[in-house]
C-alpha cells in the first residue's frame, strides 16, 4: 500500500488525447476577428441548422443580447426537430449558488417539455452532482464548441476562446470558423466532432444526465438591440463564405494540417478520483506538450495571452529557446486592462514574476558568448491608445482574452490559458494549425493587434513582481490562482 502511495506521489501523470486527420484536409477556416461578426454567424448557423447543434460553453448569459439571442436561436432549432446537445459549466454562470447557474439550460429544457417533436440533452456541470467524481469547486468546464450538423456535407465547426455573453464584445479574442471545400468529401472538421462525441460521454457518466428545471421562475428579456448580419464594414461577404462556398483572399484559409488536443480532464478524474487531491504543479497535459514540441522547433515565437503565468513545461520551452536565439514577441494584458476582469489586476502582477525570469534569462545570454542574440518583446493593451487611435470593432476592446501561440512553422488557438488552471484544473481543448496561408494571415493578425499595445520595460516588470510579493497580495493571489 505504502508503495502504491509513492508511485502516484512521484509519477507525473500526462492526460490527453490527440485527434488527427490524415489525407486531403478539405477545410477551409475562415478567421473571426470582431466579436459582433462572430455571434452574428453563430446565430445563423444555429438557425440554419438541419440535424444537430452541439455546444460547450464555459459562461452563458441571458441578460444581455448576445446571450439572450443565442438561447432564442437554439430554442427555435429545438421547435423545428434539430437534436440539440447543451452543456454549460456551473461556476461562472451563477450569482448566487446554484439556480441561476442553470437558467440557460432550464430555458432550453422547458422548451423542449412543450414542444411535439424534439430531441434535446442538457448538462449543467457542477461539482455537487456527484462528489466522489473527484471535480471540485474550483475545476472549469472551459471548452468553446459549437457544431452545426456534424457528419453531413453541410458540417460547420467553430474553433474559439470566446464566451456566450457580452464580455465578448469588450475582449480583444478570436474564433475561426471551418467549413468543407468538397460538400461530398470528409474533411478534418470531424476532429471536432469526435472530440465532442468523447468529451460528451465522459461528463455524462460523472454528471446529472438533465437538469430539473420544475419551479424555478427564468426571467426573459428582449435583446437591448437586434444583431444583424451584413452590417459589418470589416470584412464584408462572410456570410457569403460560410454559407455559399465562396472564399476571399487574405480572409479565409486553407490549413494543410490540422489537428486537435484535448486533456481529457474528465477521463482523467474518473480513472483517478480517489487521488484527485495530489494535482499540483506536476501535472502535465497534451496541449502543453504539444505546445511545447511546437516551440522546440521555432525560430519565432509569438503570443497573445490573458495572462502570463506559464505552467512549468511551458516556461521551461521558452527559457530553453532563449538559448536557441529564439525572437520572442508577447502580447498580453497592462495592469489596467487587466483590473477589467480580475480583482485588482492580480493576474498582472503575478504574470511579472514568469516575465521578470524570462527577461532575466535573455539579459544573461545576450550578455554572453553567444552568436546569435535572442529578441524579447513584451507589450502590454493600452486602454488611452486604443480610445485616441483606434477605429471599428478595435475601438471596444478593454480586455485581452485571446489563446493564442504562433511560431514560424504552426498556430496553436482554442480555449486553453496556457495557464497552471488550464493545465491541472479544467476540461481543455486546442487546435493545430499548420499551412503558408494560415501562417500568413495569424501574423497580419499579430501585426495588426500590434498597433493596440505598447512596449512593456524591465523597470515595470520588476516592479510588479515586487508589488505581487507584498503580504496582502500574497494572500489574494493564492486565493484567486485555482481560478486563474
Amino acid at each position: 500500500m505504502i508503495l502504491l502511495l509513492l508511485t502516484l506521489l512521484t509519477t507525473t501523470p500526462t492526460f490527453a488525447k490527440e485527434y488527427i486527420f490524415t489525407g486531403d484536409q478539405n477545410v477551409v477556416a475562415i478567421p473571426l476577428e470582431d466579436s459582433l461578426d462572430d455571434f452574428a454567424l453563430r446565430v445563423e448557423a444555429i438557425k440554419r441548422a438541419k440535424v444537430s447543434i452541439d455546444v460547450f460553453t464555459y459562461m452563458q448569459t441571458l441578460d444581455d443580447k448576445l446571450g439572450e439571442e443565442y438561447i432564442q436561436a437554439l430554442e427555435d432549432a429545438i421547435r423545428r426537430g434539430v437534436k440539440v446537445r447543451y452543456a454549460m459549466d456551473w461556476l461562472p454562470n451563477t450569482a448566487a449558488l446554484g439556480r441561476k447557474a442553470r437558467a440557460p439550460a432550464e430555458r432550453l429544457l422547458r422548451e423542449a417539455y412543450t414542444s411535439e417533436s424534439c430531441s434535446l440533452e442538457v448538462q449543467c456541470i457542477t461539482p455537487f452532482s456527484k462528489i466522489m467524481a473527484g471535480y471540485t469547486p474550483t475545476d472549469n468546464f472551459h471548452e468553446k464548441i459549437l457544431n452545426i450538423d456534424m457528419g453531413t456535407e453541410d458540417e460547420i465547426a467553430w474553433v474559439s476562446g470566446r464566451n456566450n455573453n457580452d464580455f465578448a464584445v469588450r475582449d480583444l479574442d478570436f474564433a475561426v470558423v471551418l467549413r468543407r471545400v468538397n460538400k461530398k468529401k470528409n474533411s478534418a472538421i470531424s476532429l471536432l466532432g469526435k472530440v465532442f462525441e468523447d468529451h460528451w460521454k465522459e461528463t455524462l457518466e460523472m454528471q446529472d444526465p438533465e437538469v430539473k428545471s420544475a419551479g424555478i421562475a427564468t426571467k426573459r428579456k428582449k435583446p437591448k438591440e437586434p444583431l444583424l448580419l451584413g452590417t459589418t464594414k470589416l470584412y464584408p461577404g462572410l456570410k457569403e463564405c460560410l454559407f455559399s462556398g465562396s472564399e476571399i483572399q487574405g480572409v479565409t484559409f486553407k490549413p494543410h494540417t490540422m489537428s486537435v488536443t484535448t486533456n481529457s480532464f474528465f477521463e482523467q478524474l474518473k480513472k483517478n478520483s480517489w487521488f484527485t487531491w495530489i494535482r499540483d504543479d506536476k501535472m502535465k497535459s497534451d496541449n502543453i506538450d504539444t505546445v511545447v514540441r511546437g516551440i522546440q522547433r521555432a525560430k519565432v515565437i509569438r503570443m497573445s495571452l490573458m495572462s502570463t503565468f506559464w505552467p512549468a513545461p511551458l516556461k521551461e520551452a521558452l527559457l530553453n529557446a532563449v538559448s536557441r536565439g529564439v525572437k520572442i514577441e508577447i502580447f498580453t494584458n497592462s495592469s489596467e486592462t487587466d483590473k477589467v476582469a480580475v480583482p485588482g489586476g492580480l493576474a498582472y502582477l503575478y504574470s511579472s514574476r514568469d516575465l521578470s525570469d524570462l527577461m532575466k534569462k535573455v539579459n544573461t545570454y545576450n550578455n554572453g558568448d553567444c552568436e546569435v542574440k535572442t529578441e524579447l518583446k513584451i507589450n502590454v493593451l493600452n486602454a488611452k491608445k486604443i480610445q485616441e487611435d483606434a477605429s471599428g470593432f478595435w475601438k471596444r476592446i478593454k480586455f485581452i482574452h485571446q489563446k493564442m501561440i504562433i511560431t514560424d512553422q504552426e498556430i496553436f488557438m482554442g480555449s486553453d490559458n496556457y495557464n497552471q488552471a488550464s493545465m491541472v484544473k479544467n476540461s481543455e481543448m486546442q487546435v493545430r494549425f499548420t499551412g503558408k496561408d494560415a501562417l500568413s494571415f495569424f501574423h497580419c493578425h499579430f501585426d495588426e493587434i500590434s498597433k493596440l499595445f505598447t512596449p512593456l520595460t524591465e523597470n515595470e516588470i520588476m516592479k510588479a513582481k515586487q508589488e505581487s510579493l507584498g503580504p496582502l497580495n500574497r494572500i489574494m493571489i493564492r486565493a484567486l490562482k485555482p481560478f486563474f
